[in-house]
């Protein structure tokens, strides 16, 4: 089924056991679009291409879908792999695909996304908002602005945002034998404020400032959670296999656990207040100012500060045989 015009196109539902395609000029308004073929021809895609809007309901491809034009707005596409390119902004209620999926927009709005490859999610010129988004490969969420979300899961996943990310849970937890570093990375120039994040491997934030529920690496030995920020950090708990890296002008930590390497609790500028930290090996706080803690337990302990040290309990309370 092929529709072709110089300027708008405007359809209700249509169904085809071939391809569909439609290509105008100006916008493309259209219903329900469905592949209904038994996937042993050839091409069985959907392709739409518009110089202007589009606008479609449920979109279903045997194949591929490529979709492109200025703003788009959808209540499902699934296909193949589905594929948007748009010049405006994409507003997508669920996108699926039996490999992978791309969106692109100056803005980006997707309200549940699931792939067995990656998803690549792109706002070029604005915010980036997601619901519960899923890749059992690897998951890229870029925006220029700012990246809000309920749930990420993926086997990596990174977001990089010009703004502030704000969210629910983020998580990189396929446990399968990869040459690829199971991580979650989030960059952002703004601040990060986020419910959890998990790693197989690392948990990597970069960012103004960081406030979390917790962050839990994985449980090897060099598994860490690597936190670096201008700002203050305000985390609940953190638990790494490796070590546990907080730097920020302020520390404020509930309960941590380490396992190898050196964790570092380090105020560039203010205070670190920790509740509870057991360091299978060794733990360092530094802090700008006072360092107030509950207890603190590790191989080899230092605790330094400018202004005054107060605390429960500190102990060195390994028994092993080390150099150090």
């Amino acid at each position: 089924t092929d529709l072709d015009a110089t300027q708008a196109i405007a359809v209700g539902d249509i169904s085809s056991d071939f391809s569909i395609e439609l290509t105008a000029g100006t916008s493309i308004t259209a219903g329900d679009l469905t592949g209904i073929g038994a996937d042993t021809i050839g091409e069985e895609r959907i392709s739409i291409a518009a110089g202007g809007d589009v606008t479609l309901g449920t979109v279903n491809a045997i194949d591929a879908l490529t979709i492109s034009g200025a703003n788009l707005t959808a209540a499902a596409l699934d296909g193949q792999s589905v594929v948007a390119t748009m010049t405006g902004a994409v507003d997508v209620g669920t996108a699926t695909a039996e490999t992978t999926i791309g969106l692109s927009g100056t803005a980006l709005a997707l309200g549940s996304g699931d792939a067995p490859g990656n998803v690549t999610l792109t706002a070029t010129a604005g915010d980036m908002t997601l619901g519960t988004i899923n890749s059992e490969t690897d998951l890229l969420a870029t925006a220029t602005g700012n990246i809000g979300f309920t749930s990420l899961t993926g086997r990596v996943v990174t977001v990089d945002a010009g703004g502030s990310i704000t969210g629910g849970s983020a998580a990189a937890d396929r446990i399968v034998v990869s040459g690829v570093s199971r991580n979650v990375n989030l960059t952002a120039v703004g601040a990060v404020d986020i419910a959890s994040a998990s790693a197989v491997a690392d948990v990597v934030i970069r960012g103004a400032s960081l406030r979390a529920n917790s962050l839990t690496s994985g449980t090897g030995l060099t598994d860490d959670i690597d936190v670096v920020v201008p700002g203050a950090i305000n985390l609940g708990a953190s638990t790494s296999g490796g070590q546990t890296v907080l730097t920020g002008s302020a520390v404020t930590l509930g309960a941590g656990v380490a396992g190898g390497g050196t964790s570092l609790l380090r105020a560039t500028s203010g205070a670190v207040s920790v509740t509870s930290f057991d360091s299978q090996n060794f733990l360092d706080i530094v802090a700008g100012t006072t360092a107030d803690f509950g207890t603190v337990t590790a191989r080899a302990l230092s605790i330094t500060a400018t202004g005054d040290v107060t605390g429960t309990r500190a102990e060195t309370d390994v028994n092993l045989i080390s150099g150090r």
